[in-house]
């Protein structure tokens, strides 16, 4: 998976992301505001350690 592969998996999810009530729990914008403070390096060296679920998690638990 490259960079582009990993950050749109973790928009994916993100975008997918539901609340107890069926709510999304991020808008569009708000999940590209979000991951555009990731700069492609700092993703790069995460993907070693986490998957895409896990800085999704990470970021709505934030």
């Amino acid at each position: 998976m490259d960079i582009k592969q990993y950050r749109q998996a973790i928009t994916d999810i993100l975008a997918n992301s539901r609340d107890e009530e069926g709510n999304i729990r991020m808008t569009e914008q708000e999940i590209h505001e979000i991951l555009d403070d990731f700069s492609d390096e700092e993703l790069e060296d995460g993907m070693l350690f986490n998957s895409p679920e896990d800085v999704a998690e990470i970021i709505l638990e934030g």
